[in-house]
């Protein structure tokens, strides 16, 4: 994944003309004046500094983290894990807001907000649609690139799976049937990993109808959780009179409130997120250097958007909107 992200931000700084001139390009995105508290506006120093603390502090309390640390031999151990990977973890975050700069850059000096302009329907998509134009004359690349993203995406999987697989044993079953065989354990893991995978599978579907990218959507549901997770970790280590109960009882408001909210932006007329000023559009008709790109609806439709192969013409907008038009068609008759 580290060298998709090198590969693209260098081959988008290469096509730009260099880092001066990305940084002109992006000069709408790089506005670090936002100091206000006005809740209406969603991208201010305070929502992404000083609120990004809980998120930052919750991917430590995760369980697939407490399972690092417990795999450590000493608590020395984990504490070097954890300064160690801290650096790198940033180096990551910092590597894909650049990378998100530079696409932003490569796609306003062609001219052409992919986005906007209709190329892509879901911005989950936009990184992908990048890797496939940036690397069109060099065979394979693309699909490498496509086989480390996906690579990087199951291990994650793979580490919650398991997570979630010991904490139904150790909180429940265990607790329940403490004492139960090797074999019979192992034999639960396995088909609680599988049942799990299987609902992540199906949640993958309904990601893909809603709204937003997949970041936004993650921090969404990660913000229903960080906040009173990261109360019931500063409570156990600074206070001695909370109960059990009381703990669970305020974790469980706060989830609550918080899991309302974000499903009433969802499903409101409220827009989901506010979109960032859009780049140009005016040259969306000759800046493709290939022929066709398969596309998803988000109604299942699967549809090829054609290039003409004469970059100077102007038929590829109009040919789009064809397109368009009769996915509406259908759905109208459906």
């Amino acid at each position: 994944m580290t060298t998709g992200i090198l590969a693209v931000t260098v081959k988008g700084i290469i096509e730009v003309g260099g880092i001066s001139q990305v940084q002109k390009y992006s000069e709408s995105r790089m506005n670090f004046n936002q100091f206000g508290f006005d809740p209406r506006i969603r991208y201010t120093f305070w929502n992404l500094g000083i609120t990004s603390v809980p998120i930052w502090l919750y991917i430590s309390y995760m369980q697939p983290a407490m399972q690092r640390v417990y795999s450590t031999p000493d608590v020395t151990t984990a504490r070097n894990m954890f300064l160690i990977s801290l650096p790198v973890y940033l180096l990551m975050c910092l590597g894909t807001i650049i990378e998100g700069v530079v696409i932003f850059a490569y796609y306003t000096s062609k001219g052409c907000d992919i986005y906007n302009a209709g190329l892509i329907i879901n911005i989950n998509q936009l990184v992908l649609y990048t890797v496939l134009e940036l690397f069109v004359d060099l065979p394979g690349l693309p699909g490498l690139f496509i086989a480390a993203l996906s690579s990087a995406a199951f291990s994650t999987l793979s580490s919650c799976l398991s997570s979630l697989s010991a904490i139904l044993y150790e909180d429940i079953i265990k607790v329940r049937n403490p004492n139960i065989s090797a074999q019979v354990v192992t034999n639960i893991s396995r088909l609680v990993t599988i049942l799990f995978g299987l609902i992540a599978l199906a949640a993958t579907f309904l990601i893909s109808s809603l709204p937003g990218s997949v970041v936004s959507l993650f921090a969404s549901f990660v913000g229903c959780m960080e906040g009173p997770t990261c109360a019931i970790f500063i409570l156990s280590a600074f206070g001695r009179r909370a109960t059990t109960k009381e703990v669970l009882f305020g974790a469980m408001c706060g989830m609550s409130i918080s899991l309302w909210l974000n499903l009433e932006n969802l499903f409101s007329d409220v827009p989901a997120y506010t979109l960032l000023p859009s780049g140009p559009t005016n040259s969306c008709s000759i800046m493709s250097n290939f022929s066709s790109l398969p596309t998803v609806s988000p109604h299942g439709y699967s549809t090829t958007t054609s290039f003409p192969h004469d970059e100077t013409s102007t038929n590829f907008v109009h040919e789009t909107h064809s397109i368009t038009a009769k996915v509406n068609e259908e759905e109208a008759l459906m």
